[in-house]
């Protein structure tokens, strides 16, 4: 269907027996000419943020030691605490007119 809109977009402009088919070949052909020039391309300049990683007198930060367990505390099962004290705690305080 769409080779069909094609031929009659191009009887419109005035170009008959002219297929899509010429066109998306020459599509085709301009990209593929881009990707081999982008292949042909020189390399990029190289971009360094910090200091580089190669020279033995750049100063690095020292690596301290921390544990894995370091700050480990038990959270064994306990026996559980009265609730009443928290409870009374935890409750909005009593209105003054009832």
């Amino acid at each position: 269907m769409s080779a069909g809109l094609c031929l009659r977009s191009d009887a419109m402009r005035g170009r008959p027996g002219r297929s899509g088919l010429s066109r998306y070949a020459a599509h085709a052909a301009l990209i593929a000419i881009v990707l081999l020039a982008q292949g042909c391309a020189g390399v990029p300049p190289h971009v360094a943020q910090g200091a580089d990683p190669s020279d033995p007198n750049v100063r690095v930060a020292t690596a301290n030691y921390r544990p894995v367990l370091g700050g480990y505390t038990s959270a064994r099962p306990a026996e559980p605490a009265p609730w009443t004290g928290r409870n009374d705690g935890a409750a909005p305080a009593p209105k003054d007119g009832r």
